[in-house]
């Protein structure tokens, strides 16, 4: 092996001799140096790529996104386009949705709907189109069992899952960027919670009440998206980021753990509830198992990849199967299942022992609601559309990083008005839960 040495060129010009390489004859290097040097090299590369993730392009990228110069700096998809930045202020009335309007529906108003169907991406829809319904579906289930179990009835499984497939068809064809996966969430979750157990105490028909916390709910939320509202997200840190990210989480397994902890408290027999707390931790850990199967050396890197990707989804299923398959063997009857209607109805009854109307009466169901029970949605609404703006536009933040390598602009506000004027007065009348 030999090394080079070359010689500086101010050096050079002082003898007035062209610049050479003077090479060197180099010892052999050992194994153990070359793999401590490959992983030092290793090691300085994933550095580079954690503190500037432009400097080192991912060899997943194609050719297209390297021409286009990323290795000479990132460059925004809005730059040169004569208007102002997607979180700028634009100082005009809907200046920002009009503006997020020409930069996607005009612009890309043909190739968002083509670019799926295109030689090079045809080959990953249907992995892709599969992934994501699981990825929806999932969460879809285990929400909408404590929906039910929150609200009494009033939202169940059906219920939520009806509203992920109306919200996801709504937001892909009609918002500005459909990169977020619209559903049920955490914060959510609590939010109904709370707003539930207050109208049980003031006797109020909780269904009515959330069609007019709903309406209100579109209503604000639309005037933040004509507002420029969403502007006041380029003030957002990563550590606010990380703070919404880690409350949600929070929230998310404090709402298991609570289901676990009533399991015990409840009057199943003690089977049911160690089965239960099993079929809890098997499918927690079993979930994690696949998610880490990825950065695994088992098997080769596509098939880790694919396995890892439904890892949920197998787990899920493989749960469902112990669960069925262990009941008779043990002796257990009484083991707690969804709660989902046999039939495409409303999961909540009347007192009749009829599904309810599939449009809520927003003047009550089986009641009159009290006139002042729209006042008293209002300052739940505001604190519901201060949630939905949060975790929209929190959510959009994150995906619009430059270390995504976006080709195409986001739209903020139109995201934000396309919730507000149709998908939260959507659920209200039909009497779902509200997706961020």
């Amino acid at each position: 092996m030999s090394g080079s040495l070359p010689m500086p060129d101010s050096a050079a010009r002082n003898n007035r001799l062209p610049p050479v390489d003077i090479h060197l004859p180099m010892p052999e290097e050992s194994n153990s140096n070359r793999s401590s040097r490959n992983r030092s090299r290793r090691a300085s590369t994933e550095y580079a790529r954690y503190e500037n993730p432009i400097e080192v392009v991912p060899s997943t990228l194609d050719v297209e996104q390297t021409k286009a110069g990323i290795d000479k700096g990132y460059k925004n998809p809005w730059d040169g386009d004569g208007m102002p930045g997607p979180l700028e202020f634009t100082k005009k009335f809907m200046g920002g949705l009009r503006n997020d309007i020409s930069r996607r529906l005009v612009k890309h108003a043909k190739d968002d709907y083509t670019d799926a169907f295109t030689k090079e991406n045809f080959a990953v829809i249907a992995p892709s189109i599969l992934f994501l319904f699981f990825a929806c579906y999932a969460p879809a289930l285990a929400f909408g069992a404590l929906f039910d179990i929150a609200t009494e009835g009033n939202i169940g499984i059906f219920e939520t899952v009806l509203s992920t497939a109306i919200c996801g068809v709504v937001y892909a064809v009609f918002s500005g960027q459909p990169l977020t996966i619209v559903g049920a969430t955490g914060p959510e979750l609590a939010y109904t919670i709370v707003f539930y157990n207050l109208c049980k105490q003031l006797d109020l028909e909780y269904l009515p009440t959330r069609w007019w916390q709903g309406m209100w709910t579109a209503l604000f939320t639309v005037i933040c998206a004509i507002t420029d509202s969403c502007a006041l997200m380029k003030y957002v840190t990563r550590f606010s980021e990380e703070i919404f990210s880690a409350t949600v989480s929070v929230l998310e397994i404090a709402a298991a753990l609570t289901a676990i902890i009533n399991i015990f408290l409840s009057d199943l027999s003690t089977g049911a509830q160690l089965l239960s707390a099993i079929l809890c931790a098997a499918t927690y850990m079993t979930a994690i198992k696949f998610r880490d199967l990825r950065g695994s050396d088992w098997m080769n890197a596509t098939w880790r990849k694919h396995i890892s990707n439904y890892g949920v989804v197998i787990t899920i299923i493989l749960g469902t199967i112990i669960a069925n398959a262990v009941l008779e063997p043990f002796g257990i009857t009484d083991l707690t299942f969804l709660n989902v209607p046999e039939s495409l109805r409303p999961t909540l009854s009347l007192s009749n022992g009829e599904p309810r109307p599939w449009v809520v009466n927003p003047m009550g169901t089986e009641r009159e609601l009290p006139s002042w029970a729209p006042v008293f949605a209002v300052p739940f609404a505001l604190g519901l559309t201060i949630l939905g703006y949060l975790d929209q536009n929190l959510t959009e933040v994150i995906v619009n990083k430059k270390d995504r390598l976006l080709r195409k602009s986001p739209g903020y506000h139109l995201d934000l008005f396309v919730c507000g004027i149709g998908m939260y007065p959507l659920l209200s009348i039909l009497g779902l839960p509200f997706t961020h």
